[in-house]
């Protein structure tokens, strides 16, 4: 598996070969220069050389959609006690100081960050009237980052199970227990 540390190893192996690349003759049909006569063994005939392909041309990032620019992305997962003790300010802070792009920030699981006031969307016993998402969200904004509201449909509760079974069926067959 690569680490950070061989990746290192390695490049600062490979910095010198690529300089001694850089003196090379790169056209297709040149003879060999001095650098790859020195490299060839006895009784062998020397490297042909193949120029590489054109570069691409730069890319104006900032024309590009945002989800094409981020380079990195935080995420916590709130839990139901988080909107009682959490710092939204420090929070915030942290993930700036971080360098991201964007935070995925929780919506919704089992329990809503936010006042709803849709079927089943319980909310934690710790959010009373706040709206926790929308408080995460602005301080992120501030900030300059970017937010994606991330939810967890995978656990629900017996109530809406027992209403809605097809929300959790994995075939037309399955029965919910």
């Amino acid at each position: 598996m690569l680490n950070r540390r061989t990746f290192l190893k390695t490049t600062a192996a490979a910095l010198p070969m690529t300089a001694a690349l850089g003196a090379l003759d790169a056209t297709v049909d040149a003879k060999p220069t001095f650098a790859a006569e020195e490299a060839a063994k006895p009784g062998r005939p020397a490297a042909k050389l193949r120029s590489l392909p054109e570069r691409l041309k730069p890319v104006d990032e900032s024309k590009l959609p945002w989800p094409q620019r981020v380079r990195r992305v935080g995420q916590s997962n709130m839990t139901e006690h988080d909107p009682a003790v959490m710092n939204v300010e420090e929070w915030a802070d942290y993930w700036h100081s971080c360098g991201v792009d964007a935070v995925f920030v929780s919506v919704t699981g089992i329990l809503a960050f936010y006042p709803s006031k849709v079927p089943f969307h319980k909310h934690g016993k710790f959010l009373k009237d706040r709206d926790f998402f929308g408080e995460c969200a602005a301080a992120a904004k501030k900030r300059g980052m970017r937010v994606v509201a991330r939810m967890s449909p995978d656990l629900n509760w017996e109530e809406a199970l027992g209403t809605h079974p097809e929300w959790a069926m994995r075939s037309r067959t399955a029965q919910c227990s």
